[in-house]
């Protein structure tokens, strides 16, 4: 018996709220769905929806750390996982060290 090692980074569509509609839509129009199209969704919704209510609180163009500090303090329940995320206002506030 040949074993295998299925490692995923995120639930299994349909576990979250609004995976399986968008895996169907997604499928349309481009194919299967491989990992990480639904941590990319997410990501790309959570990071709108920042630049957004930054801009918002600053009344126009808001910069990198009024976005950061909106990350940190915004709850987001994406569709990748079943559980909401829970955002750190202890995370760090520069970019990391180039290596």
């Amino acid at each position: 018996m040949e074993a295998r090692l299925r490692l995923a980074a995120s639930s299994a569509i349909g576990d979250a709220n609004g995976s399986l509609e968008l895996s169907k839509k997604y499928e349309l129009k481009y194919g299967p769905v491989i990992n990480y199209a639904l941590n990319a969704y997410d990501a790309a919704c959570l990071l709108l929806n920042a630049i957004g209510k930054a801009a918002m609180a600053c009344q126009g163009i808001s910069g990198r750390e009024e976005v950061l500090s909106t990350i940190k303090i915004t709850p987001f329940h994406g569709i990748a996982n079943a559980n909401p995320v829970a955002n750190s206002p202890t995370l760090p506030t520069s970019p990391a060290s180039p290596r």
